[in-house]
């Protein structure tokens, strides 16, 4: 079961790569800065 969940997993995360690959290296680069002060609170 475990196994499957794996896998399903995996697709869905091919799939959600695919589908923000319109995202640009900058917004990402805020999104990490962003969630690094959450983290850092």
């Amino acid at each position: 079961m475990f196994k499957s969940l794996t896998k399903e997993f995996a697709s869905f995360r091919v799939a959600y790569n695919l589908r923000n690959k319109a995202l640009t290296l900058t917004q990402l680069m805020k999104e990490l800065q962003s969630y690094e002060l959450m983290l850092n609170g």
